[in-house]
């Protein structure tokens, strides 16, 4: 479960460095899976490949991987799609982009492929080359959320924010209230310095998606960029309410109010369990001290 815990920090800790002016990719999928399911076809229900792709839509990532063994004889696109997002999700993005490259450019899943494909190159450092090869989809790809999705991830890792904040809007568009996207498009929004609109989406997101790290800690960087500090809630430990006064301080930080981020990173460091350099350095640039 610890291990699950630093997936979902890590998550949200990418999807704002951008905005703080880090270098970093934009949101990782972990968090973020496909929002449809596979076409059933004429497969069995207790087919491995439907019961995997089930965990995966319902994030139920543990029981997702389980099924890999299963799948890795199966030459069916969409076994080799399914396998490449559990790639993807485990940190192995150059064996997803082996696993796309297999599905095959006339399959039916082209466009979900491609966004798989996409992500791991920009997880790999390569947002040109992701450009690229997304920009091969468009005629193809027009009308599908996924490609509309990647399409603003490539743009938010290249600095391009109002691509990014237009291209996550169309995928929405196409695939309403999908949390991942509603996520990446707050995120560009924050980049972009809107951040009163970031907070009324983040806000409606988390009163949907009440356990949401990634959405959590992103509002508490939106709000604080406002002047808004968080509040600890009744069952948070030291560390998670620590990790949110941080995220806050940066945000406060982003916006110039240095008086609030030195005093929300001075609180994180007060309630942080352990030595954090890293939560040190942050408070002495804001602070000038490093007592």
């Amino acid at each position: 479960m610890r291990s699950r815990l630093v997936n979902c920090l890590m998550v949200a800790l990418l999807s704002v460095a951008r905005a703080s002016g880090a270098h970093a990719s934009p949101p990782d999928v972990a968090e973020h899976v496909p929002d449809n399911r596979l076409p059933s076809g004429e497969m069995s229900g207790t087919d491995p490949l439907l019961l995997a792709d089930s965990a995966l839509q319902g994030r139920r990532l543990f029981e997702a991987e389980a099924y890999r063994a299963q799948l890795a004889a199966d030459p069916r696109p969409e076994a080799l799609l399914l396998r490449a997002e559990l790639a993807l999700i485990s940190g192995n993005p150059g064996e997803a982009i082996a696993l796309i490259d297999r599905v095959g450019a006339d399959s039916a899943f082209v466009c979900r492929a491609e966004a798989v494909a996409t992500t791991a190159l920009l997880q790999l450092g390569q947002p040109d080359l992701a450009k690229i090869r997304s920009d091969a989809l468009g005629s193809s790809c027009w009308a599908d959320a996924f490609y509309w999705r990647s399409k603003g991830r490539i743009a938010y890792a290249r600095s391009d924010i109002d691509t990014s904040v237009a291209a996550f809007q169309e995928a929405l568009v196409l695939q309403p209230s999908d949390r991942g996207t509603e996520n990446d498009l707050a995120v560009s929004l924050i980049a972009a310095g809107d951040a009163e609109q970031a907070s009324r989406l983040l806000g409606a997101l988390l009163h949907r998606s009440p356990d949401a790290t990634d959405v959590s800690l992103n509002l508490d960087f939106a709000n604080a960029m406002r002047g808004i500090e968080p509040e600890r809630r009744p069952q948070e430990d030291d560390d998670m309410w620590s990790l949110r006064l941080q995220f806050a301080g940066q945000g406060a930080r982003q916006a110039r109010r240095l008086d609030l981020a030195g005093a929300l990173l001075a609180r994180a460091l007060i309630n942080r369990p352990r030595y954090d350099h890293k939560l040190w350095q942050q408070y002495a640039e804001v602070t000038g001290r490093d007592d």
